[in-house]
């Protein structure tokens, strides 16, 4: 039987302003943004979509959403689509109207809400005016799947979280081999381009291989990782600017059973070397 994780996120939405009619992708995480450290007043999606990615193999979301401004009545719940490659900041916002907790648990969505390609989602619950909720509530429950010919099925749940909240993140579990294939996201919610450093090796402490990868504002990129490191591998991802609002994540598959993981960021540094 296939294994399937489900990982809920719960997240509390305090004060933050953007314009009921015509708010764009840009204001929405600005809003957001504004808010003080500790408020886990926004949920984001790093990873979301469908496309078609190697061997043909086509990939899909399963998004589930429950949201309420006070638990008893609909939410109204602005999101923002930040596509991989394209900056999206003059996009329009998106709203969803989701059924109260007492009237359904959650409300299903294909493919990332029918973005085409891959991308990230940010989502808030907000009323009639644009503003954020401060007694909001919504959570997420998340899965990529595919199928293809070659390797069946593969399936991965994850977190819907938010920024990573530091300069330097890792990540942990990912394996490069033979029969084996990772890739890195990045997911950049702030208003101008950024670039990160990519960073990885083997856990035996050999050489690392090293890359920089420039990611458009309210946007997102996906990289593949060059086997040069075969065997489990350790990831390091490091802004090159203080203070971005950003996120983060890796997965594997094996390409014989179609088997697929996530790793998601973790803000603390693996120690692969000096630069």
């Amino acid at each position: 039987m296939k294994r399937l994780f489900t990982i809920c996120a719960t997240l509390w939405l305090a004060a933050g302003i953007v314009r009921a009619a015509d708010a764009t992708v840009r204001e929405l995480l600005a809003a957001v943004a504004a808010q003080p450290s500790d408020a886990a007043n926004w949920l984001l999606i790093p990873i979301a979509g469908s496309t078609v990615g190697r061997d043909g193999t086509v990939f899909h979301t399963e998004l589930a959403i429950a949201a309420s401004p006070d638990f008893y009545d609909d939410a109204r719940v602005a999101v923002a689509w930040l596509p991989v490659g394209r900056d999206a900041s003059e996009d329009p916002v998106r709203y969803l109207t989701i059924p109260s907790e007492f009237d359904a648990s959650f409300t299903l969505y294909r493919d990332g809400l029918g973005s085409p390609g891959f991308g990230a989602l940010v989502a808030a619950v907000v009323d009639a005016n644009g503003a954020l909720v401060p007694l909001g509530e919504i959570e997420g429950e998340i899965r990529v799947w595919s199928q293809s010919r070659c390797s069946g099925e593969a399936s991965f749940a994850y977190h819907a979280g938010r920024a990573v909240g530091v300069d330097a993140g890792s990540l942990a579990g990912l394996t490069l081999a033979d029969g084996y294939r990772s890739n890195v996201g990045i997911v950049n919610a702030g208003a101008v381009p950024r670039t990160w450093r990519i960073r990885y090796g083997t856990l035996d402490g050999g050489s690392p291989s090293d890359l920089s990868i420039t990611v458009p504002a309210a946007s997102s990129t996906i990289v593949g990782l060059d086997a040069v490191t075969p065997g489990p591998i350790a990831v390091e991802i490091e802004s090159e600017s203080a203070g971005v609002s950003w996120t983060a994540w890796g997965a594997s598959v094996d390409n014989a059973s179609g088997d697929a993981w996530l790793s998601p960021i973790a803000p603390f540094r693996v120690g692969l070397g000096s630069p």
